[in-house]
């Protein structure tokens, strides 16, 4: 869908917080943080070279690699856990941040591909 996920996450008190919304976006259009300070990194900033673009532009530095490891994943679940925000594994269910996940038969076929 030519689509990316984004979010700004801050560094407090040696957690990570999201501020603000997860979004899903065309490239062109995600929302940069408008303050420095923030670091970019995820496989859109490969995907899509507009991307990685207008995040140089805004003067946000890149993450070498481009990727967020585990350890950092598990930092936001330790930090979330510790503030009370666990949940029971068997309560977990995917986060669907795009309102419509896959194009219709007619959708793809307009675009010249198949059913």
């Amino acid at each position: 869908m030519g689509e990316v996920y984004s979010g700004c996450y801050e560094r407090a008190g040696g957690a990570y917080v999201l501020n603000g919304d997860i979004r899903v976006s065309a490239p062109a259009d995600v929302v940069l943080p408008a303050d420095a300070g923030w670091l970019a990194c995820g496989s859109g900033l490969a995907a899509y070279p507009v991307l990685l673009d207008r995040v140089r532009e805004a003067g946000l530095a890149v993450a070498p690699g481009g990727l967020p490891g585990a350890a950092t994943v598990a930092a936001i679940a330790a930090a979330k856990a510790a503030r009370g925000e666990g949940i029971d594994a068997a309560d977990a269910v995917p986060l669907y941040v795009r309102d419509k996940v896959a194009k219709t038969v007619a959708e793809r076929m307009r675009e010249g591909g198949k059913a």
